[in-house]
């Protein structure tokens, strides 16, 4: 991992700040990584400078099940399928623009000016810091596999600091803006995407049909739906153990 520069300047400015430590989420330990556009050496993936808004969203149509002669009742919520979106917007630099922060040779590094230039997908890292004395006290039981916990692949300022990482894989574009205007001298650059997959890259061996979601059957009584039918099953001795 490294963290993004501007081409041939001097590290007199965008440097690395510190950041208050608080039991609240801040944006200044939120950190973006994606594959940088140099093509020198080996491909590493490069924090992103600059950047001033990232939206990730999932969005599912959850349908209504009801039944004719039971009333206005719904008898059951039928989760629809999941669509995984993002957003984000940078500061336009002469030496990076948007299409080049997630690994296009775009602007000064090659010929790609459009949407229609895009041939691969993209990967976005996403690091949610924890301040040291909430690491200190574990994620919550929630992460039981270290990978949850931390990122032993970054070099991070603190070598003890831990992060909640998500990995947006698989991501295309589907809009590319960016704006000039007389008030404000600064350019402003920002995308929409469309995202493939998402996961704990620390954890991808626990997803599937055996991974502890919470509120189900492994959580020691939670699931009352589980329970409704429980009895109807026709054995349910060490399904879920």
């Amino acid at each position: 991992m490294s963290k993004e520069t501007t081409v041939g300047s001097s590290p007199y400015v965008y440097r690395y700040g510190t950041a208050p430590n608080t039991a609240l989420v801040t944006t200044l330990k939120v950190k973006l990584f994606s594959f940088n556009d140099t093509g020198a050496g080996q491909p590493q993936m490069t924090q992103i400078g600059v950047l001033q808004e990232w939206t990730p969203s999932d969005t599912r149509t959850n349908t209504a099940v009801r039944s004719i002669g039971y009333g206005d009742q719904v008898a059951e919520i039928n989760p629809g399928s999941t669509e995984l979106a993002g957003s984000a917007s940078v500061m336009a630099l002469y030496t990076r623009n948007i299409m080049q922060v997630f690994g296009y040779l775009a602007g000064v590094s090659g010929l790609v000016r459009s949407l229609k230039h895009h041939r691969w997908p993209f990967d976005v890292r996403e690091e949610i810091v924890t301040p040291l004395f909430i690491a200190q006290d574990g994620l919550g039981p929630g992460a039981p596999n270290p990978g949850s916990a931390g990122d032993a692949a970054r070099v991070p300022e603190a070598p003890s600091s831990k992060a909640v990482v998500t990995y947006y894989e698989g991501c295309w574009m589907n809009d590319y803006n960016r704006s000039y205007t007389i008030g404000d001298v600064s350019v402003t650059e920002s995308s929409s995407m469309m995202i493939t997959d998402v996961y704990d890259p620390f954890a991808v061996q626990y997803y599937g049909e055996s991974m502890d979601t919470g509120n189900g059957a492994l959580n020691a009584g939670q699931s009352r739906l589980f329970r409704a039918f429980e009895n109807q099953l026709p054995s349910t001795a060490g399904l879920f153990t």
